[in-house]
């Protein structure tokens, strides 16, 4: 009987090791292939001079790496003026040892793939394994994931700590107390270090924890919540103060984020500003505090919102279907540029914000009956107003990836468990519903390719401040699937034609063509066969930057213009926008046979 009774225990031990080792293969097994993909890519881009293209002048990458340095020289930077806290100081602990920037990209790697299994245990937590899994899986093949953790931007560790703290949560909404309560807020004022904009969570949580709980413990759990918040700034709030002697919790820059990202020349995704910026600048400097020059800059804004709030509102509009579309707006880098210096990036493998949104948002909608996965959805819903408040960028709504990989992990298993249980017919509504979703968040892409040659057929033509705009591409940094022409050899040329309506000329006193372009070096510009002065281009070093250049207003004539590009030194890229294609955009080997190209350059011309 006792050998009976030690044979079954031993059984039963076996079963249960078995159950753990299964899943536990399959965990590390999806952990292993990301991680050789990363070290291959790692691999790639070392070679191919990815690192060449981070301390650029200009860039908040050479921003945060001259920190470093000076860090390491005894000179700490002034936390109340920057708008990272502590990724310098990583970058100084990692220049201690070794000032290549290649081992920063290898640590963020390993901190994205922790962060990635702490994801994989809120999805299971709240949604079971399976959901976990896939959760894992997406996390793992994220492909901007790969872009942000190798390079030396904030926005990469900030997404990854943002798992983080939705790790706590799920823990504390299992089992709520004084001490996780603690945690979950040390996580946000950790998260808040890189970059502040994440504390925009603290009203939702309050609003979660009295949903979740009674209102006497969830005011009691949110104290401590706030106190664990504290904790964590407290350090950076009286350095603030011994730097400048004004009560500044974690930075100043707050104000000036939002006036860039609301201002009448705003287009909501690059730094555009009024026409009078110098003026308001000039203004806001006579301020002799730091907060001060936050605040006027937040009143500027606001005075905006106020007196034209129909313009606000467009603009808003406009951020709002930005952040939700596929497009990923690039600042100091660019996610499509990043994949030439790999191939294996370019495998179709490799998910989108594009995929993830409308799998993500379906997820939202199903479970807006569970309370349980109320903290996902809340936390989604702060970090995008975080970012519509200011600029949409790629880089900045990073944040809001983690939260949307579970709630699409959900999607798919919702849309799995339908099609287990009925077949094709019960995966009929899952895939309409995944449409609907795909194309309203991205109906911008399917307007420019469709709808908008029929509209424009000669371009655009709008008064923006003081100037009338021509262009076929509606704004400047406007590229959604952008294409580059390559002006590398004498003889090679591209030629832009822009139209010109009727009465525009008759009071025009300045002419300013502007066009962008990565590379650098001379080109020389014809405009309706006039030649101008050759225009000397600065070294992008890997970016695509603007250039522009005036000229007298008799070369343009109403009806159709040609800009004509010629090649004298260097190598230029310009881009060329794939989505619009109006047929007026041209390239040519040696300025006599042209071939039509499949978009439009984003060459543009101003008019005063």
């Amino acid at each position: 009987m006792k050998v009976s009774t030690k044979n079954k225990k031993s059984q039963k031990r076996e079963r249960i090791k078995e159950k753990v080792k299964k899943p536990f293969l399959l965990l590390l097994s999806i952990l292993i292939i990301g991680f050789l993909l990363r070290l291959s890519i790692l691999n790639e881009i070392e070679k191919t001079g990815w690192s060449g293209t981070q301390l650029v002048e200009g860039t908040d990458m050479l921003t945060y790496h001259k920190d470093a340095e000076g860090i390491l020289g005894g000179r700490h930077p002034v936390f109340a003026e920057a708008t990272t806290v502590i990724y310098p100081y990583f970058l100084a602990a990692v220049y201690f040892f070794d000032k290549d920037i290649n081992p920063v990209f290898f640590l963020q790697m390993l901190f994205a793939f922790f962060c990635y299994f702490l994801l994989y245990l809120s999805a299971k937590k709240v949604f079971g394994s399976l959901v976990g899994y896939i959760t894992l899986i997406l996390a793992v093949f994220y492909g901007p994931f790969i872009l942000y953790e190798n390079c030396l931007l904030v926005d990469g560790p900030i997404a990854f700590s943002t798992c983080i703290i939705l790790y706590l949560l799920t823990r504390f909404q299992e089992r709520p107390s004084l001490r996780n309560g603690l945690f979950v807020g040390m996580a946000v004022g950790f998260a808040a270090l890189f970059r502040g904009n994440v504390l925009i969570f603290v009203p939702f949580c309050l609003i979660w924890m009295l949903i979740i709980l009674k209102w006497k413990k969830a005011l009691l759990y949110f104290s401590a919540f706030a106190c664990g918040i504290a904790l964590v700034l407290l350090p950076v709030t009286i350095k603030n103060y011994i730097d400048t002697k004004e009560f500044i919790p974690l930075s100043a820059k707050g104000g000036l984020h939002f006036f860039i990202g609301n201002n009448p020349g705003s287009t909501g995704h690059s730094d555009s500003y009024p026409e009078n910026i110098e003026e308001i600048k000039k203004r806001i400097n006579l301020c002799p505090t730091i907060s001060g020059r936050s605040s006027l800059y937040a009143k500027e804004a606001i005075r905006f919102i106020r007196e034209d709030t129909s313009a606000w509102l467009s603009l808003l509009l406009k951020k709002i279907v930005v952040f939700w579309g596929s497009w990923e707006v690039p600042n100091n880098v660019e996610y499509e540029r990043f994949k030439e210096h790999s191939s294996i990036l370019r495998l179709p493998i490799f998910l989108s914000f594009g995929l993830i949104a409308p799998l993500g948002v379906l997820g939202i909608l199903l479970c807006l009956r569970r309370k349980e996965t109320f903290l996902f959805s809340f936390f989604i819903l702060s970090y995008f107003l975080a970012v519509i408040l200011g600029l949409v960028l790629g880089r900045y709504r990073l944040g809001v990836v983690p939260g949307l990989l579970v709630m699409a992990s959900y999607t798919i298993f919702w849309g799995y468990s339908r099609f287990s249980n009925k077949g094709i017919k019960g995966i009929i509504l899952p895939i309409l519903l995944f449409l609907a979703l795909h194309f309203l968040l991205n109906f911008r892409i399917y307007f420019y390719q469709t709808l908008h040659p029929l509209l424009y057929k000669n371009g655009f033509c709008q008064k923006k401040g003081k100037y009338w705009l021509i262009a076929d591409v509606p704004e400047e940094g406007f590229c959604m699937k952008k294409k580059f022409v390559s002006l590398s050899q004498p003889g090679q040329v591209i030629k832009k034609q822009l139209f010109l309506r009727k009465g525009l000329l008759s009071r025009a006193k300045t002419a300013i063509v502007c066009f962008a372009f990565a590379g650098g070096g001379e080109i020389l510009l014809k405009c309706n066969g006039k030649e101008m002065a050759p225009i000397p281009c600065p070294n992008s070093n890997g970016l695509t930057i603007f250039g522009k250049m005036e000229f007298p207003v008799s070369y343009l004539r109403e009806g159709e213009n040609e800009f004509v590009f010629s090649y004298l030194s260097g190598e230029f890229n310009i881009p060329l926008e794939g989505l619009i294609s109006c047929k007026r955009s041209f390239f040519s080997q040696d300025g006599k046979n042209w071939q039509e190209q499949k978009g439009e350059f984003t060459i543009r011309l101003k008019i005063k």
